[in-house]
């Protein structure tokens, strides 16, 4: 694997952060398979898990998008059911978005059946 890096290393020298990712994505296609699983558990290896500011931060973003596309979807069914408006979203579209993303925000507090210390 080594021999591969230092090829690759090459290969980038003086290159731009575009060329670069390009080149070794096209290296990385033209191994076999084995050693692209091998790398890939190489490269995940080398990455410490994220610390608990980024891991809030993440949280935060997806739960934020999720509540604010709960939020226009309210909006819009609202505005769609007291307005006779023709050729707009159709209501029952409007309900699945808030349906469905009601239930992803409430799947995130449901604690899993595997872990019995958080029920109740």
């Amino acid at each position: 694997m080594k021999a591969f890096f230092d090829a690759v290393a090459q290969k980038v020298a003086g290159l731009s952060i575009e060329d670069q990712m390009g080149v070794v994505a096209d290296e990385v296609k033209g191994l076999p398979k084995a050693q692209q699983k091998l790398l890939a558990e190489a490269v995940d290896a080398g990455l410490p898990p994220p610390d608990q500011p980024t891991s809030n931060v993440v949280w935060l973003a997806v739960v934020g998008t999720f509540l604010a596309t709960m939020l226009i979807a309210v909006v819009v069914l609202c505005v769609g059911t007291f307005t006779t408006t023709v050729g707009v979203t159709k209501p029952d579209t409007i309900l699945t978005v808030f349906t469905t993303t009601s239930a992803f925000l409430a799947g995130l507090f449901v604690s899993r059946p595997q872990n019995p210390a958080r029920r109740g």
